[in-house]
């Protein structure tokens, strides 16, 4: 029971720190006085800016971490979720072989964790 409430403490603190990664990309997003860029210097010519590879903000990266972090860790509660599931599932099938069908199910639920994670880290990424 320890152990698994290690895990659960470790799963719940990066869920805290994704929160905070997206509070502070929507307070960066929607606060005009910090979002504002300063104004590009007109000296430079247009082939310079025309050669110059678009600019990474640092406010892009957060999100793409935001968004990173969101794919992991509902991959990992999958994966945890998946193994107890299939843990358990081979103990009934050695017992019971007409149980495969909901096994098979049981263990394609927590998929739509994962499905959900790549929903939320698209609509971060937006």
């Amino acid at each position: 029971m320890l152990r698994f409430c290690t895990r659960l403490s470790v799963v719940f603190r990066l869920g805290i720190v994704l929160a905070c990664v997206a509070w502070f990309t929507a307070v960066l997003r929607y606060s005009p006085a910090i979002a504002a860029e300063p104004p590009v210097a007109q000296a430079a010519s247009a082939e310079t800016q025309a050669e110059k590879s678009p600019d990474v903000s640092w406010q892009s990266v957060v999100k793409m971490f935001a968004a990173a972090l969101t794919i992991c860790v509902t991959a990992f509660a999958t994966a945890h979720t998946q193994r107890h599931i299939g843990t358990a599932g081979v103990g009934a099938l050695a017992e019971n072989p007409k149980l495969f069908g909901n096994i098979l199910i049981y263990l394609v639920v927590p998929e739509t964790m994962v499905i959900l994670g790549f929903v939320i880290a698209a609509l971060i990424l937006l």
